[in-house]
């Protein structure tokens, strides 16, 4: 049994090289353009990044592996439809030695939880008590004889669960939006948030308009939001919006 906590990881199994100069390549087959000392690749894909003309950067996409992190996990990744996913089988790989995912911030030997009711009576164990206890109640099944695709029905969500995903760049910059915000899981925000910074070092150019932010601490919450990113709106949006929302403001006090 081993306990995984604050251990998710990513890796890189395929990077676009050039991708800069790839999307480039792309968008001048659509608008015909050629590259000169006004027009180069670098500014091209500014200013389809500046006008949001995503459709260009789905020509680009990247791999990657995810570890040390739970089927909770995954279940939040796999439901970004336009991706290709390859995790880990719990019907063919044997899962008795438990990897298994807990929250930050809790003591996995001291956590007292009192598990007692009028059906069970376990007296107060610790999170690694209960841990070793779904692992036990696994091995025992397959000692039994029960196929392995059988006993993962008695597997808890926290079981560690590595997975591959493929997506565009675009794709990529929605799961960011999603999973990296304050209302994301822990687990995958902690894990993205790493990603996207990684890939704002290598490829600033697209991901340059998230911003990481630091909330204040609430000691009597455990699940408290320290770190999140966000996409903010590029300034001539941001003014344009303003401006907007005055009028709006304008036009409803006429009314």
């Amino acid at each position: 049994m081993k306990i995984l906590q604050n251990d998710g990881k990513y890796e890189f199994l395929y990077f676009p090289q050039n991708v800069v100069d790839q999307i480039a390549e792309v968008a001048r087959t659509c608008y015909k353009s050629v590259e000169d000392e006004k027009n180069t690749n670098k500014r091209l894909v500014e200013g389809l990044m500046r006008r949001e003309h995503l459709a260009m950067i789905e020509h680009a996409y990247l791999t990657v592996k995810f570890t040390g992190i739970s089927r909770g996990f995954t279940h939040e990744q796999v439901r970004h439809r336009l991706t290709s996913p390859a995790q880990q089988s719990t019907r063919y790989v044997d899962k008795s030695d438990f990897h298994f995912v807990i929250p930050p911030g809790i003591d996995k030997d001291k956590e007292d939880i009192n598990v007692e009711n009028s059906r069970v009576d376990l007296g107060n164990l610790s999170v690694s008590d209960i841990v070793e206890l779904y692992e036990g109640v696994y091995g025992a099944l397959l000692e039994k004889g029960w196929p392995k695709e059988d006993a993962r029905q008695f597997l808890p969500i926290g079981i560690e669960a590595p997975i591959v995903i493929t997506a565009n760049l675009r794709e990529w910059r929605h799961i960011f939006e999603m999973r990296c915000d304050k209302p994301a899981h822990w687990e995958i925000r902690e894990v993205m948030i790493q990603l996207l910074q990684d890939l704002q070092s290598k490829i600033p150019i697209i991901f340059d308009d998230f911003r990481l932010f630091e909330t204040p601490p609430d000691k009597d919450k455990k699940d408290h939001v320290k770190w999140y990113m966000r996409k903010v709106l590029r300034r001539h949006k941001l003014l344009d919006a303003i401006d907007h929302y005055n009028n709006v403001s304008v036009a409803s006090e006429q009314i």
